[in-house]
């Protein structure tokens, strides 16, 4: 099943049972946008090159990162990995 970033929900997969964590898919949307890259980056959560026209997810605080790098973040944390902007 493949990855969908425009479709999902974020769970706790520790439990048994399907947990919401307090980062959901409409404090995401708000606080960050999904794009294609127009310049080459660097993401820090892979430490991987960002490619132009790869899609990222860039936050409201100017970082950029892979979009499925930053959405497996966001599963279990609420804040920018660079510079920890709150999401």
């Amino acid at each position: 099943n493949e990855y969908n970033p425009f479709n999902y929900t974020f769970y706790n997969m520790l439990d048994e049972q399907n947990v919401e964590t307090p980062t959901c898919l409409r404090v995401v949307n708000r606080s960050s946008k999904i794009e294609k890259a127009t310049d080459e980056g660097f993401c820090s959560i892979c430490q991987d090159k960002i490619e132009k026209g790869q899609i990222i997810r860039k936050i409201n605080c100017g970082h950029q990162f892979h979009w499925e790098c930053c959405d497996k973040w966001l599963e279990t944390k609420n804040k920018c990995p660079t510079c920890r902007f709150e999401i």
